[in-house]
């Protein structure tokens, strides 16, 4: 999260929305969440956030946020505080798991006059993806995900004029840094 905050500019410099899925599989959920919500509380005009189905109790009292607040804290207070507060994030009332294909999402924009959908929750080799003739694109920010893929971050920038353009980058792992101390 840091890396894509440097590389993109802090908040308020730039503005940014985030697709959900704050918590769960990665490391230090609870500074993750808390600096998202610092930044929310600190820029409203310059930040948002969307709710993903990590942020339900039922996926990520699964998934390793409830673990970490539960391991971390001794308590399942922090936990259910955190729950109170992603309540306050609008959920999707259409549930979960809609397949769709190319013709819907051509309709779709026809329809609401879009140029563009953008949207995350799955992982994409190279950061985003585009589908549907370049109609939808998936964005998935979480380089080597899960320690399991080999995937590259990215991130979508959206200028002034609403051009879109793509920033991608992987991590280096602990494994292959050189670390060297002063002699």
């Amino acid at each position: 999260l840091l890396r894509i905050y440097d590389k993109n500019g802090f908040p308020p410099d730039s503005n940014y929305l985030f697709l959900g899925d704050f918590v769960d599989r990665g490391k230090q959920n609870i500074e993750t969440i808390c600096l998202q919500f610092c930044y929310k509380i600190k820029y409203p005009e310059n930040f948002f956030m969307l709710r993903g189905n990590h942020e339900t109790s039922a996926i990520n009292r699964v998934y390793g946020f409830f673990e970490e607040c539960n391991r971390r804290y001794h308590s399942t207070r922090l936990w259910n505080t955190f729950q109170a507060i992603l309540e306050i994030l609008l959920a999707n009332t259409r549930g979960a798991s809609y397949t769709f294909g190319q013709d819907v999402v051509v309709d779709v924009c026809q329809k609401l006059d879009l140029d563009l959908i953008a949207r995350a929750h799955q992982v994409v080799q190279d950061g985003y993806e585009f589908f549907a003739n370049r109609r939808l694109v998936t964005i998935f920010s979480a380089p080597h995900y899960c320690g399991q893929f080999d995937n590259a971050g990215g991130t979508m920038t959206v200028s002034e004029e609403m051009n879109c353009s793509f920033q991608v980058g992987t991590i280096l792992l602990a494994a292959q840094l050189t670390v060297s101390s002063p002699e």
